[in-house]
């Protein structure tokens, strides 16, 4: 972690870095939002007096973004220009999108589909439809890994692409994106399980004065709770109806408002934290999976397709305003501390949005201030 200054940035604006439009100088604020289920995106705001913009940066242009602290800044970000606008007295504001968004623009990479395809094949035959460089190590993995008969596989009429991947991550648990790596963005589709049980980001401590965390907020969300999951499907042989059950939400304490230090250290507040409890939800109307798109009917089957969502067991979300760091990203988990002992511990982070504003005099090195916000579930 760092203290949040003198934080460097690059960006650039066309297909050759080498040879492109360099408007480092004239960043005023850089904004670079991660998401874990939508598109990335970065805001490029920069005095523009002598109209840089207008001439030389258009829409679905390529664009590069550095950001970090030392003489190297790290590369988080490569996608294309969506809009141009202009801002404040001649500034201007450019946004950008990753990679991901131009399967908004078109179908086409789900049709065709054969009996017989893994989930992981479809995704793979629309990541190639789209000439998606696909991350070569684990860049695809599905956990469980169904197989679709004639009449189970998923349907993407009515949907483009984007859609239709992010429906398939949605039914199995899993997240879709690209991620810049080895300074090249790369398609993934992971399931949650792989992503929670990999290592932690970091470890942050909220400590009012000199903590990495400077504000921490949270509330419970009793709709973005996990519910109990369960599948019904006949046994084709016997016609016996079998029910397959997912796992029970952690009970959990209730809490809401602004979290802070003071009110951690009371007793009776921790009191009141462990004595409230969550009700678990009741099972849901015994739904056959035939009712639920691209899910199988076949009781083994069925059984393997109650997924459970790891990120939002609790209905815990909160935010986090963190010193500046670029490991932080979202699709992944960050350990919290120095916050009430309930709420310690790992926490999703469904979306990481890094902040830089320039400090430094226009034409100096572009010094300036970082933070990271985050957004966190459990």
């Amino acid at each position: 972690m760092s203290d949040g200054t003198k934080a460097g940035i690059k960006v650039i604006f066309g297909d050759d870095e080498k040879k492109g439009l360099d408007v480092t100088t004239s960043v005023v604020c850089l904004e670079i939002e991660d998401h874990d289920s939508i598109v990335d995106e970065v805001t490029v705001i920069m005095d523009d007096g002598f109209s840089l913009a207008s001439q030389h940066i258009h829409v679905r242009q390529p664009v590069h973004v550095y950001l970090g602290y030392d003489a190297k800044p790290t590369k988080m970000f490569v996608g294309t220009v969506s809009t141009v606008s202009g801002v404040m007295d001649a500034g201007v504001a450019v946004r950008a999108l990753d990679p991901l968004a131009k399967l908004q623009e078109a179908d086409g990479g789900g049709k065709g589909l054969q009996p017989g395809s893994k989930l992981s094949m479809i995704v793979k035959k629309v990541a190639d439809h789209h000439q998606l460089k696909i991350a070569a190590k684990n860049g695809i993995e599905c956990v469980p890994d169904p197989t679709f008969g004639p009449t189970e596989l998923p349907n993407p009429l009515g949907r483009n692409d984007l859609q239709f991947l992010l429906d398939l991550a949605r039914t199995w648990a899993a997240r879709c994106f690209v991620e810049v790596n080895d300074n090249v963005p790369q398609f993934y589709f992971k399931s949650v399980s792989s992503l929670w049980a990999a290592q932690p980001m970091g470890t942050v401590r909220f400590c009012k004065g000199w903590g990495d965390v400077s504000e921490f907020r949270y509330e419970k969300v009793a709709a973005h709770e996990a519910r109990q999951l369960v599948a019904t499907a006949a046994d084709p042989k016997t016609g016996v109806a079998a029910e397959f059950h997912g796992v029970a939400p952690a009970t959990v304490a209730t809490a809401g408002g602004n979290l802070s230090p003071s009110l951690a250290g009371q007793g009776g507040v921790s009191k009141a934290h462990e004595a409230a409890s969550a009700v678990p939800k009741p099972p849901s109307p015994n739904t056959s999976p035939a009712q639920r798109k691209g899910l199988p009917s076949e009781p083994a089957r069925a059984a393997a397709a109650v997924v459970i969502d790891p990120t939002l067991v609790t209905g815990y979300r909160a935010t986090a305003t963190v010193s500046g760091d670029v490991m932080l990203r979202a699709k992944g988990r960050i350990e919290i501390t120095g916050i009430a002992p309930w709420a310690e511990g790992y926490w999703w982070v469904c979306k990481a949005k890094h902040v830089w504003v320039r400090t430094s005099e226009k034409g100096q090195a572009p010094n300036g201030s970082y933070q990271t916000q985050l957004e966190v579930t459990r």
